[in-house]
């Protein structure tokens, strides 16, 4: 039998989002083996990308990406995925909306390249993303 999730995927840099329905014959139907499908569909270097991901010429799906599986976020991590509720995933967005306000708008490809890694660092610094991880590892 045919199954389809609904998914939204969505660079933590806003760089890119998308949202399709994907299929399978036989599922993965839990939230947690679809993320796995995902990540492999969408990094280059996988031997199983998706022709979405590979038409498209962007990055590889990475860490601090935001997934939605059927109205499900999930942050991808280091290892493994955290569960997001749509308020964090918004705070997000909008943290990083307002730090990339601040900055100049007329750079060079190589300046928007280090300006996005800054801004990325400073929603993170704002939002506690580090804190929070390393209260988990000690």
């Amino acid at each position: 039998m045919l199954h389809f999730n609904n998914i939204t995927i969505r660079y933590n840099d806003d760089t890119f989002s998308t949202i399709f329905a994907r299929s399978d014959e036989n599922g993965p139907f839990q939230p947690e083996d679809v993320l796995e499908h995902i990540f492999a569909e969408w990094n280059n270097g996988s031997g199983r990308e998706c022709g979405n991901f590979l038409s498209r010429g962007i990055r590889s799906l990475s860490v601090g990406d935001y997934v939605c599986v059927d109205g499900l976020w999930f942050r991808c991590e280091g290892f493994g995925w955290s569960v997001q509720t749509h308020k964090e995933v918004n705070k997000w967005f909008d943290t990083l909306a307002s730090v990339r306000s601040q900055r100049p708008t007329s750079l060079t490809i190589n300046e928007e390249i280090a300006a996005r890694w800054r801004d990325r660092r400073k929603t993170e610094e704002i939002l506690g993303i580090y804190a929070r991880s390393e209260e988990h590892t000690s």
